[in-house]
């Protein structure tokens, strides 16, 4: 990361404002240096890796004790491009990733195969949420309550009603069919909470659940929700000239002085 346009070494960097070494056709110059970047100099383009990571902690109870706890970390990269005047003009695919790992505090652990299985109903979950412009926390909420992330036991035998296949729980009644493709039930999930939505959380996750218990199940929905939500966190790194930075020529000579 590099403070200002002109970079840690002045105006001799690469990207500095000013500056050669030789001459002609071949120099090196602050606006064309040997003609790869100079377009991106001379745009202003800065690089910005923003970071969004989201927790959620998956629990089983039993006995009246913890018997086991994990904590599944999703993490969103994107990178974007913006201008002098913070105009994004470009950027790049988002990348997801989700770790689980156990907290050590129940009396036993999640397999690691159970590990596995909630990281990749997270990632599946973040992604189709943003894919759908839709609040990834509410969805993590509604599976963590639904089924643990797939950890609680499926109570049919249909395959599309598994709850590593159907994390949200979308059911035939609600209009959407459910199949055996989890990112698929993920989106139909979204969408008829969409269609049942209300300006209030609480009144919108009853809505979804539609069950004598509703009111309890919206209660329990949505403090996992705001669980959720308070553990997200963004951060954001600017590059200044980033796109010099793994092809910088070699510093020929002593720093002038």
């Amino acid at each position: 990361m590099l403070p200002s346009t002109t970079g840690a070494c002045g105006s001799w960097c690469a990207g500095g404002e000013s500056g050669s070494f030789g001459s002609g056709s071949g120099a090196f110059t602050s606006s064309n240096p040997f003609g790869i970047w100079g377009n991106f100099v001379e745009s202003g383009e800065h690089k910005i890796i923003r970071t969004t990571t989201i927790q959620v902690t998956v629990q089983e109870r039993g006995g009246g004790q913890l018997v086991r706890e994990a904590t599944v970390t999703i993490t969103e990269t994107q990178n974007e491009y913006v201008n002098d005047d913070g105009q994004v003009v470009r950027t790049d695919p988002s990348q997801t990733t989700a770790t689980a790992s156990n907290t050590g505090k129940g009396i036993r652990e999640y397999t690691e195969e159970s590990l596995r299985k909630m990281e990749s109903i997270a990632k599946d979950i973040v992604e189709v949420s943003r894919q759908k412009q839709f609040d990834p926390t509410i969805a993590l909420g509604i599976a963590l309550t639904e089924t643990h992330m797939g950890m609680l036991k499926s109570r049919s035998s249909s395959l599309s009603m598994q709850t590593d296949v159907n994390p949200m729980q979308v059911t035939p009644g609600s209009g959407h069919r459910p199949t055996t493709d989890r990112r698929y039930n993920i989106a139909q999930a979204i969408d008829y909470f969409n269609e049942q939505a209300t300006s209030n959380l609480n009144q919108s996750l009853q809505n979804y659940n539609r069950e004598p218990g509703r009111a309890a199940y919206a209660r329990a929905a949505e403090d996992h929700i705001n669980a959720i939500r308070s553990t997200v966190r963004t951060n954001i790194v600017r590059y200044n000239n980033w796109h010099m930075r793994d092809v910088r020529p070699p510093r020929v000579g002593f720093r002038p002085r």
